[in-house]
Formats: structure tokens, sequence, C-alpha cells
């Protein structure tokens, strides 16, 4: 286990509140968050959701990097996106699907 993991397991509004998505979040709302939050990790290559599911989860990651992937209608083109750690995804407005898999170094997704 890391120490981010730790931290959020042991403290998570400590650990929430260092973070610039959740800052201004009031003890309140921090709570909300936390009593639905779950800390997980995922393999490399892990998917976690398809470009054409509904959007039900919010993601943090802690440590390593999530690659996002969009393709066109026709298959042709496809996008390619990073989110590394201490960012929050799906984006809020994002009107594209993206198929995520685990990418990179230090392969732990949470």
């Amino acid at each position: 286990m890391t120490n981010e993991q730790d931290s959020i397991r042991d403290n998570p509004k400590k650990y929430l509140k260092t973070k610039p998505e959740f800052s201004d979040f009031t003890d309140a709302e921090l709570q909300q968050l936390i009593n639905q939050m779950h800390v997980k990790q995922f393999p490399k290559g892990q998917v976690l959701f398809d470009q054409s599911d509904d959007r039900e989860n919010l993601y943090f990651v802690i440590k390593g990097l999530v690659r996002a992937e969009r393709t066109d209608a026709n298959d042709k083109f496809t996008f390619y996106t990073y989110i590394k750690a201490d960012l929050a995804f799906p984006y809020r407005g994002d009107v594209y699907g993206v198929l995520l898999s685990v990418y990179g170094p230090g392969n732990d997704r949470y």
C-alpha cells in the first residue's frame, strides 16, 4: 500500500482538502463525497468504462497515469489523452465518451 493510499484511507477529509478539485467543498459536501467514495487499485490495461457507457462515477487518480481514448463514429480516428495523478475525470461537461484504460509507469489506479 502506498503513502497516498494510507493517507486517503486514514483521513480522507484531510487528504481531499489538499486537492484543488475539492478545496472549496464544505465539510458537509466532503462528508457526502467520502460516504460514497471507494479507494481502488486497477491493474494495467483495465478498462474503467467504454465511450458509450453512462457516466456514473467520478475517478480521481492518486498515483499513476490513465489513458483516455475516443474514436469517431466511423472508427477512423482515435484521440488519446492522459490523466495524471491528482486529477479527476471524466471532466464536467465532457460530451464525448472515452474508453479508459490503465497505462504507463506506476500502474496503480484508484
